[in-house]
């Protein structure tokens, strides 16, 4: 019997062991880990493809039964009459989302009173701190950064700088009776003095003129970007300012490009240049720290309006307008990303040479 006991004891796990025991699992778990992170980003980053990838389809169809893209911004009701509405290149979209709803209030010349929250317009590597907002993730290409201000006084866009443009020249919406739309006195560099004109953009003119629609982005994300619309004038005191007296900018629900060597001089303005979250509420907000960015400061960097930037690792997720997705690394050359940004690069904006071929696949 005492045998038996004296064996019995002798089986157990010494402490040493145990501990030893406890150190592989640990050891164990930690090398895990990072592969169940890398896991979940790959799950989160084909999410944001897909989303992305739907985005592309639903323009791409728009666009064959309207021949051409719409702005950035666009005047969407009854022409020159008090129902007109300013709304976001995402909402002409709409009916293409399976939000049909929501469109027609816009055709009508109305603002929703409360903008939902999409899912598919979020992407899931950056949830939103505010569930009840109409959060966007997703930019459209709208050209130069500064082409609200191009030419100071007259603010022209050259059409062969990108893919989306303003849609809400004054001329083309002032009443000639009746009260006129809140936003219509509400005036940007392209206003005044002189009109400039309507510029848009159309899939026949960058498959015969332009760069091929595999060589030129539509899409790409954004932690900088705000709502995917202008709140409705009647949700706030804050909104209805925002919505009355806030000239519209390419960087609301865009991103651009800007000259290689403003890169050189400002890492913030290259992709990924900062991944901060933006503390500003209101698209007013925005244009401050647009219209006035401030200098480049690596102990402090701030989110930029206008350029593409994401949670993911190394890059962005990006649709050409072919619709085909990809991953963009922020490590690409400013120069290169411009030629991808621009429908027609030998015309456009952008300093170099000219002549210089569109990137080749994979080199981005």
């Amino acid at each position: 019997m005492r045998h038996s006991i004296y064996r019995r004891n002798n089986s157990a796990f010494t402490l040493v062991e145990l501990l030893v025991v406890i150190a592989i699992i640990g050891t164990l778990v930690g090398l895990l880990l990072p592969a169940v992170q890398s896991a979940r980003e790959a799950a989160r980053s084909n999410t944001c493809k897909n989303n992305i990838k739907q985005l592309s389809l639903a323009m791409q169809t728009r666009e064959t039964s309207i021949p051409s893209f719409p702005g950035y911004v666009n005047a969407l009701g009854i022409s020159q009459s008090r129902n007109m509405t300013r709304a976001s290149w995402l909402v002409t979209v709409f009916p293409y989302l399976e939000q049909s709803q929501l469109f027609e209030q816009y055709s009508g010349g109305l603002v929703p009173d409360q903008l939902p929250q999409l899912e598919n317009l979020i992407c899931p590597s950056n949830p939103p701190s505010v569930q009840s907002e109409p959060n966007l993730s997703y930019v459209s290409n709208s050209g130069y950064l500064f082409a609200w201000n191009f030419g100071q006084s007259d603010g022209w866009e050259n059409p062969a700088d990108g893919v989306f443009f303003d849609q809400t020249r004054i001329a083309d919406v002032t009443p000639t009776s009746g009260p006129a739309p809140s936003w219509v006195s509400v005036t940007d560099k392209r206003d005044t003095p002189v009109y400039a004109p309507r510029v848009s953009m159309s899939m026949a003119y960058i498959q015969s003129k332009g760069d091929g629609t595999s060589k030129t982005l539509m899409f790409s994300e954004s932690l900088a970007s705000l709502f995917y619309s202008y709140p409705s004038p009647l949700s706030s005191s804050s909104a209805k300012d925002d919505y009355e007296s806030t000239p519209d900018r390419n960087f609301h629900f865009g991103f651009c490009w800007v000259q290689p060597n403003d890169v050189a001089t400002n890492r913030e303005l290259r992709i990924n240049g900062s991944k901060e979250v933006p503390n500003y509420i209101t698209f007013e907000d925005m244009n401050v720290l647009g219209d006035n960015p401030p200098l480049p400061d690596t102990a402090n960097p701030v989110a930029r309006p206008g350029i593409a930037s994401s949670f993911h690792p190394g890059g962005v997720n990006v649709a050409f307008v072919g619709s085909q997705v990809s991953f963009i690394s922020d490590q690409i050359s400013p120069f290169v990303f411009a030629q991808l940004m621009t429908s027609n690069h030998k015309k456009s904006s952008l300093s170099g040479d000219a002549t210089e071929p569109e990137p080749a696949d994979g080199q981005f």
